[in-house]
């Protein structure tokens, strides 16, 4: 083995992460490498909004089950109600960040773009909302974290 084998031995890009395609959830892309933090990455129309937004979904190599299945169907026919959960405190760090009120619904403020659905589709493990701001000219992203149906967390990137 010369000396050129050695180093790209040493420097060898690892494999490919594997992909699937769901029967539900179509195309994903794996985030996976063996720890808690394993999740699959997809696009999706969200139904009810005809928007195309992001789905998270916390899963090991063997990708999603029929329990994340079931949560976004549950998901699916719920969102107004998440939607006015989240709300009240994505308005709020919105008004703080910017120290301006913001005028209007929550919906013509804030553009649903992700959905992290949680570890096995368990509603008591945590999971996120995250929604494009349409009152800030930099669409900051605002993200409401859910976990034993309570709002344990929210954050706005930027």
């Amino acid at each position: 083995m010369g000396i050129l084998d050695k180093i790209k031995k040493i420097f060898k890009v690892a494999p490919a992460e594997p992909d699937m395609v769901h029967e539900f959830f179509g195309p994903l892309h794996a985030e996976v490498c063996g720890d808690e933090d394993d999740y699959w990455e997809s696009e999706r129309v969200f139904n009810p909004l005809d928007l195309s937004i992001s789905v998270f979904i916390k899963a090991g190599s063997e990708g999603p089950s029929e329990h994340h299945v079931e949560f976004y169907k549950w998901f699916e026919s719920n969102y107004e109600s998440e939607f006015q959960r989240v709300a009240v405190y994505l308005i709020n760090e919105f008004e703080a960040w910017f120290q301006t009120k913001l005028s209007g619904s929550f919906l013509n403020n804030f553009e649903f773009s992700s959905l992290t659905i949680p570890k096995d589709g368990d509603k008591t493990n945590c999971w996120e909302l995250s929604f494009k701001c349409l009152a800030d000219r930099n669409r900051h992203l605002f993200t409401a974290e859910i976990a034993n149906n309570k709002v344990k967390n929210f954050r706005a990137d930027g």
